[in-house]
């Protein structure tokens, strides 16, 4: 008699994912884990926007910096142009000054009088010059003696007045 073997059994597995939970750590050697690796693409966020704010705001301060810079050149471009229109005005009443200075004592001591005030007033001192009364009837005097465009000795006087 022959045996009749049962067929052979095999042996099946179930291959089954095991679950990961995202909040629990699964090695305790310090090996990153799903929650690990969450915290640090939340720093690895939080740095980038960081960075990107530190960097808006590197140029916000550079933009601000040359804006600064563009309003002071401005400024000094229209301080040298009201310079150079008050040196303007008073061009002729120097010439006359030291022409007629060179032979006439009194003249030469006006223009001694008139110099520093006219400079100060083309470097916009606004400053208003107080003499005394005789003082001021030598320079009216004098002035009027001097041979100037109309406009000149009004110009002039309210520099002292």
């Amino acid at each position: 008699m022959e045996e009749v073997r049962a067929p052979i059994e095999y042996k099946t597995e179930r291959l089954v994912e095991p679950e990961v939970k995202p909040n629990v750590r699964k090695t305790r050697k310090g090996k990153k884990t799903t929650h690990d690796s969450m915290i640090v693409m939340e720093e690895q966020i939080i740095d980038d926007i960081l960075s990107r704010d530190i960097e808006q705001m590197m140029i916000q301060s550079q933009i601000e910096y040359v804006e600064q810079m563009q309003k002071e050149h401005e400024k000094e471009l229209l301080i040298r142009e009201r310079r150079k229109e008050n040196v303007l005005k008073f061009t002729n009443v120097r010439n006359q000054l030291k022409r007629i200075g060179k032979m006439d004592k009194d003249i030469k001591k006006l223009e001694d009088i008139l110099e520093p005030i006219i400079d100060s007033y083309c470097d916009d001192d606004s400053r208003r010059f107080d003499f005394d009364k005789e003082t001021n009837e030598f320079i009216i005097k004098h002035l009027k003696s001097i041979r100037l465009k109309p406009g000149e000795f009004e110009l002039i006087q309210s520099l002292f007045k």
